[in-house]
């Protein structure tokens, strides 16, 4: 019995090593892809599937680990809607082949899949410019100013914010139509960008005015664009005007549920918001302190108190 326990025992031990060894190995074992399968790793880490820290790439190979990149692909077909087999197959290539926006899917700071890609407008006034106008005759000025307008239009309703063109001066947002390069092998049709001043540029050598079946529709494109501005991420919902991949023939004009409810959650709290609030504001507190230092000086000299006149603390308390 006691040769048999022995046995037994050094059986399980080297079970348990061989176990544990396969485990480290399957952790620890990396895969090697060819330079010219290279853009499937770039569509990974460029859209926020992939960290670029978890590649290495020389001039032929690129390494990274198994298990990290087939979690990858797993997050971007579930993304898709794709049967989740880690595998880069025929329909998860495909969907990699088409075009799309070139703004991440995926922000691993953030827990919702609709995340706040370019942050929240802290007030509900927004002025924007149109800079550069389509170097082609198939859209005129005006043409253009009432499309851009209706287009942020659509997202007043959820978000409570005004929209209003200027024609001089700074803005919060500027749109104009210019070149834009490719984007990994592919047409990009717009892009956005934010710093103190958003900027929406729309790709001036697409025929807009074709209406052709591979060109999307100008109106849905910045409808898209203005929800980035205002803080919408992407979603996997097909038919929500926030989701990437550019539907060809499919035009959509109005705002899915999906991006109603997360415009709403974004800007849920109320805020008190109209033009020049912030220099009323200013005037306030330099009138109350130079009146304040006048009434000092009055009761210094005379005696006399002279009451602060009271201003208004929102000149539209309710916003405008």
């Amino acid at each position: 019995m006691s040769i048999q326990n022995s046995v037994t025992k050094r059986a399980a031990m080297r079970l348990t090593l061989l176990l544990l060894f396969g485990f480290v190995c399957e952790i620890s074992h990396a895969i090697h892809i060819k330079r010219k399968n290279t853009k499937y790793v770039d569509y990974l880490t460029r859209y926020g599937y992939l960290e670029a820290s978890s590649v290495r790439c020389d001039h032929k190979y690129c390494k990274v680990n198994s298990k990290t990149f087939k979690n990858a692909v797993i997050s971007l077909q579930h993304f898709a809607h794709l049967d989740a087999t880690g595998k880069l197959d025929r329909k998860t290539r495909h969907w990699m082949s088409l075009i799309r926006c070139g703004i991440r899917d995926v922000y691993r700071s953030r827990s919702k899949r609709n995340s706040l890609v370019l942050g929240k407008w802290p007030k509900r006034y927004l002025t924007y410019m149109i800079t550069n106008y389509p170097s082609t005759k198939g859209h005129h000025d005006i043409d253009i100013d009432s499309m851009v307008s209706l287009a942020f239009m659509i997202w007043t309703s959820p978000t409570g914010i005004v929209f209003a063109q200027k024609e001089e001066g700074p803005v919060n947002i500027i749109i104009k139509f210019g070149s834009l390069e490719q984007e990994m092998g592919k047409i990009r049709y717009a892009n956005t960008k934010t710093d103190r001043t958003s900027t929406i540029t729309i790709n001036d050598d697409i025929p807009w005015e074709t209406e052709a079946p591979n060109v999307p529709s100008l109106f849905q494109t910045l409808i898209h664009e203005i929800g980035h501005v205002i803080g919408l991420g992407h979603t996997d919902v097909v038919d929500a005007m926030m989701y990437p991949v550019y539907k060809f023939g499919n035009m959509i004009y109005s705002l899915h549920e999906d991006d109603i409810r997360t415009a709403q959650e974004i800007y849920k709290d109320k805020v008190v918001s109209y033009p020049n609030r912030y220099q009323y504001l200013k005037f306030k507190r330099d009138f109350e302190k130079a009146f304040t230092d006048f009434n000092k000086d009055m009761k210094d000299a005379f005696g006399i108190d002279i009451p602060i006149p009271e201003m208004p603390n929102e000149f539209f308390p309710e916003g405008y």
